[in-house]
This record gives C-alpha cells, sequence and structure tokens, in this order.
C-alpha cells in the first residue's frame, strides 16, 4: 500500500515520529511558534482589555472581558499540554470535510472514524474528501498535525449476494437481454 503527505507544517522526519505515536521535536516548535503565539497575542490583547474594564468600573464589562480571557487561557494551556507531552492520536478512515461558518469566522474540520478534529485552512485543502486517510491529532485539543492519504478514491462496497429469490429472476433476465459479441 502506499501512502504519500504533504500536510501544511510537517517537515521531514515528522511522519516517522507521528507513526510511532510521538511529536518530533522540531514540530512540536514549529506548532509552538504557530498555534501558541497567535493564542498569546489573543490573550494579551484580552489582558488589556480587562484591565480597561476594572478600571472603567462597570461590571458586566469586566465580567464578559475576564471570562473572554479566561476561556482564551485555557485553550492555551490544553494547547500547551498536548504541545509539551509530545503525543499523537491516530485515526484512519475516509476524511469528511465540513466547514462550520460563525460569527468569528469560519472553522475547519475533518471528519475521520466518527471524530470530528479541527484542522487549519491550509490543511483543510490538502486532504482530498473522501479520500482514506491516517490522521495524526493531538490528544487534548483534537488539532490534526499530519496526514498519510493511504487511497486516493473511498473503497467501494462489496455487493451484496442476492439470495435464493432473486438469483433466478436476475438470471432469467440476463438470459434474455441479447448480447453481441
Amino acid at each position: 500500500m502506499t501512502t504519500k503527505t504533504s500536510f501544511p507544517g510537517s517537515g521531514i522526519g515528522d511522519l516517522e515520529a507521528n507513526r510511532s505515536g510521538r511529536i518530533s521535536r522540531e514540530h512540536a516548535l514549529r506548532m509552538t511558534w504557530r498555534a501558541l503565539a497567535g493564542s498569546v497575542v489573543g490573550l494579551a490583547v484580552g489582558a488589556i482589555c480587562s484591565s480597561f474594564a476594572v478600571r472603567s468600573g462597570n461590571g458586566m464589562l469586566t465580567l464578559i472581558a475576564l471570562a473572554t480571557a479566561s476561556v482564551g487561557a485555557y485553550r492555551v494551556a490544553r494547547l500547551g499540554i498536548d504541545i509539551v507531552k509530545g503525543l499523537v492520536n491516530v485515526r484512519e478512515g475516509s476524511v469528511r470535510k465540513r466547514i462550520c461558518n460563525d460569527e468569528g469566522g469560519d472553522q475547519y474540520f475533518l471528519v475521520v472514524g466518527g471524530r470530528r478534529l479541527p484542522v487549519t485552512k491550509a490543511g483543510f485543502s490538502a486532504v482530498p474528501e473522501g479520500a482514506r486517510c491516517r490522521v495524526y491529532f493531538l490528544p487534548r485539543t483534537g488539532w490534526v498535525v499530519n496526514n498519510e492519504v493511504l487511497a486516493e478514491q473511498p473503497e467501494s462496497a462489496p455487493l451484496p449476494n442476492p439470495g435464493p429469490v432473486v438469483r433466478p429472476a436476475l438470471t432469467e433476465l440476463a438470459e434474455r437481454i441479447p448480447i453481441e459479441v
């Protein structure tokens, strides 16, 4: 069985580490800079807004700003734990792609083996719809870190056995159809 991978953010050697259930050191560093840097900037903005809200004396605004900052901190902590532990999980199966639209923008997901996994837009574009894939992802956040395409086309299901009642009718129908050779 041939496999191929060209997942954005993955480098040479990352796939072998993923196959052994781990993130390579280099991959973890790249992920840290990409994912955590953006989250830390978001947290800093949340902290500034919280500080402003507290100084303004508006209780509701303060509560909203602190709740937003807390959610951001929780997300950063989960992703940080995933990266520090360095473990990946794997799912194999036919890939379905989903885009969820909300006020914050589009969110991209791959559905593999019944699990919905968040992915970047570039990662979403790199995986063909319906392909049989092995997808590597972080255990807590579910973020996809790598992908192997095992087969471009989904496997076709075997034809059902027509059974003793239908078989004679199909045989008779086949005999009535003229076939020119």
